[in-house]
């Protein structure tokens, strides 16, 4: 690939479709998509917390912004967007509109920014961005629909719908239309002031199955002229189901909307029948999805091309654009653990810097962590359809980093799982999202992969399964090679490289050099000790007053020492506390935490001279470095590490006495020339192994031809999002519900009725009128 390429167009598109995959703003994504740009899709139902009352606040796309360097951001169906908060200057600003209530709506609510252009339907008067000044361009009002394909084709009896807002009248007509079909014909909706039964289902594919199942499509005429939208959306209708148009005029009574119905329905029977083979297929299994040919002849020149074109017309400098390309990695990610968060922002940073107009797409824990501080798109696992479709645009599928197999799978149903509906970043989860990559023919790579222990039956099956869905293993060292190839995975499939991290860089940040001097410390005449520590099941009670005593003797012996326990994770604050209450000697004692600045963190672990390390990626990067650390040896991917950096002599085992971990962080500062020498020579193996992994990868992405090139044929719609076995839960959830408010209502009358009767006990007049009783009842009960 051209190295002096630029990178991707990118784009940020703000939306709220209410039609689904027909909304002009989703036809936008896919056009552009298409066209090679990169776009960045948000939508308060994906991304809350993003949005306030249909305004989003910008200033939490800034690290997307910045690493991707997002040419324009495009906001659309009547969203707005904040800009005060933003650190990075705002990139060009356009409105996409279809009706004129959501330009004006997307205008008034703008802080901190104005549009630099509004994209508008044809027809559309736009007065509220004439009357800012605004540049206007507008679009054409006939999508292209002809590569929208309903999967299902029996789910919807065929019925009448209407693309206008409502009205009593056009109520009430509409009502008659439907009675001069048959019995029960459905009249679906999808403007506003509709009786709730009509109206469709916005979400996805919703708009798309009420649409494509019309027979009929009513059109009103209005007192206000052309509607641009209603005209896009009745195109829509009539392409995507070859749909008869009924146009009453403003006369129209109910009774002539019933006969017109009723001959438009039998005029479609008639056609059917003689296009129907000999079977006799019934009316109603006409394939819908496939319009008339005049329609879709003039949807290609129609919507879609003129948003292109409109894109190109912002004037993106630069020479050349790569088409993009997105590689989808899974890990385990959002949750602030540095060495798995450092991995994933390298292997985004060399890809693109690699493959110029690669995006990294995440599929993650915590999708909005990752966005926020990573400046990465993600996806979260048990989001299908979101990860369906992104891996259908994938140039390669990535699994990362270690913890993947590290701790076996005692929380999942085993290999059981990968056929439920809860999915997680173990081996279950892994094997699913293989799966699906391999279903949608996208390449898969377990990149700087580790593993161990693996041991369980169930696990090894999982990862001949990958395997045998020709996912392959690059391998961070010899120990994971050899329990993948016991898996029985073919041996072609897996090779030894390196961690990632080998292949990633650190530079000088302001919050490290502002930390020295809030400490009051030189860099040059400081022998700065990092320690970095974990909580661990294997970390015994006397731990922390074992480290203390060995960190105490070191300060005690080298007055240029001072110990800085960096903070890689939240978790390691306790025992890293626990430590220092047990020292002696605290005036030389320092705590670092970047919080999820892990640019920071790398830096502050490069400037170490040196360490005492539980986490394998902070030993990993002072090694990276050529700093030498002293290891705790907690799990063996630690073991394994310090031995390829040929540092074996200083991994302790955790139970190392006192006396054994000051007397080897002493040879670590008093022999560290030479200790530097070896370690760099074991780290160039290692370095060398990691490059060999990137660049396969590489030219595995290259080999892969953008999305906007690839033959992805239809894009098969299905109704809902979710699998069966959710929406089961999710009603069954509803139905408990139901139960559970009808019995507190219950419960609630019986406790009204028992204290009516207490009240009335203890009113004076049923006192009265007992006492006035009691002896004619009683001479009654006598006289009997």
């Amino acid at each position: 690939m051209d190295a002096n390429a630029h990178g991707a167009r990118c784009l940020v598109l703000l939306a709220d479709p209410a039609l689904g995959v027909i909304s002009p703003s989703w036809r936008s994504k896919e056009a552009l998509e298409e066209a090679g740009y990169a776009v960045f899709w948000f939508t308060p139902r994906l991304w809350p917390q993003l949005f306030a009352d249909g305004v989003a606040q910008l200033g939490y796309l800034d690290a997307l912004m910045r690493r991707w360097a997002v040419d324009a951001v495009v906001v659309a169906d009547g969203l707005s967007i904040d800009t005060s908060a933003c650190v990075v200057q705002a990139p060009r600003l356009v409105v996409l509109a279809s009706r004129e209530d959501e330009l004006a709506r997307s205008l008034e609510r703008m802080r901190g920014a104005a549009p630099d252009t509004c994209w508008v339907l044809d027809g559309m008067a736009a007065p509220a961005a004439r009357e800012l000044g605004c540049a206007v361009r507008t679009l054409g009002t006939v999508p292209d629909l002809s590569a929208l394909d309903l999967a299902n084709e029996i789910v919807y009896p065929r019925g009448l719908s209407c693309a206008q807002e409502a009205t009593p009248e056009r109520i009430e007509l509409m009502r008659a239309a439907a009675q001069g079909m048959p019995e029960g014909t459905p009249v679906r909706c999808a403007g506003e002031g509709w009786p709730d039964e009509w109206r469709f289902d916005g979400a996805d594919a919703g708009a798309a199955y009420a649409l494509g199942f019309t027979s009929i499509a009513v059109r009103f005429p209005s007192s206000e002229g052309r509607s641009a939208y209603d005209e896009y959306v009745l195109q829509a209708t009539k392409q995507f189901a070859g749909a008869d148009i009924l146009r009453p005029d403003a006369g129209a009574t109910g009774a002539w909307m019933a006969e017109r119905a009723a001959a438009l329905l039998e005029s479609r029977r008639v056609r059917a029948s003689i296009a129907s083979t000999a079977d006799d297929a019934p009316f109603g299994s006409v394939r819908a999805g496939r319009g008339d040919a005049e329609g879709m002849h003039a949807a290609r020149g129609g919507f879609e091309r003129s948003v292109v074109h409109a894109a190109e017309a912002l004037g993106v400098e630069g020479a050349s654009f790569e088409p993009c390309r997105v590689a989808t990695v899974l890990g385990y990610v959002g949750c602030g653990n540095f060495g798995d968060e450092y991995i994933l922002s390298t292997i985004a940073e060399r890809l693109e810097e690699r493959c110029p107009g690669t995006v990294s797409v995440a599929v993650s824990e915590n999708p909005w962590h990752t966005l926020v501080h990573r400046g990465v798109y993600a996806i979260a696992l048990a989001s299908k359809r979101e990860l369906d479709g992104m891996l259908a645009r994938s140039s390669v599928a990535l699994v990362m980093a270690g913890l993947l197999f590290d701790q076996g799978i005692r929380w999942t149903m085993g290999k059981a799982e990968i056929a439920s509906s809860v999915l997680h970043s173990d081996i279950p989860g892994i094997a699913a999202f293989v799966e699906l990559a391999a279903l949608n023919d996208t390449p898969v790579v377990l990149y700087g992969i580790g593993a161990g222990p693996l041991e369980r039956t169930h696990s090894k099956r999982l990862v001949r399964l990958m395997g045998s869905l020709g996912a392959r293993f690059a391998c961070r060292d010899e120990e994971t090679a050899r329990l993948v190839s016991a898996c029985d995975v073919p041996a072609g499939q897996v090779v030894r490289r390196a961690d990632v991290a080998f292949t990633g860089s650190s530079h000088v940040t302001e919050a490290v050099d502002s930390w020295f001097a809030n400490q009051e410390l030189d860099p040059v005449d400081t022998d700065l000790i990092v320690v970095s520590l974990r909580e661990y099941e294997n970390v015994s009670d006397d731990f922390a007053e074992r480290v203390a005593r060995a960190c105490d003797r070191v300060l005690a012996s080298r007055p240029r020492a001072h110990l800085a326990f960096a903070m890689l994770d939240a978790a390691d604050r306790g025992i890293s506390d626990r430590v220092v209450e047990a020292m002696s000697r605290i005036d030389r004692v320092h705590l670092f935490s970047a919080g999820d600045d892990i640019d920071a963190m790398a830096d502050f672990i490069g400037r170490a001279t040196a360490g005492l390390s539980m986490r394998y990626h902070a030993s990993l990067l002072m090694f990276r470095g050529g700093i030498p650390c002293v290891g705790l040896g907690y799990l063996p991917k630690v073991c394994a590490l310090y031995e390829e950096a040929h540092m074996g002599s200083s991994l302790l085992a955790m139970d190392a006495s006192a006396d054994e971990i000051a007397d080897a962080l002493g040879r670590a500062l008093d022999e560290r020339e030479a200790l530097a020498r070896i370690v760099q020579e074991g780290v160039a193996n290692l370095r060398e192994l990691a490059q060999q992994g990137e660049d396969e990868l590489v030219e595995l992405v290259g080999e892969t031809s953008p999305a906007c090139e690839q033959d992805n044929g239809c894009h098969e719609l299905y109704l809902y999002r979710e699998a069966a076995s959710d929406r089961m839960l999710v009603d069954e959830r509803r139905r408990a519900e139901a139960s559970e408010r009808h019995a507190a209502d219950v419960e609630r009358e019986l406790a009204e009725a028992r204290q009516r009767v207490v009240d009335l006990e203890q009113s004076n007049s049923y006192r009265i009128g007992s006492a006035l009783m009691y002896l004619p009842g009683l001479l009654k009960h006598r006289r009997q």
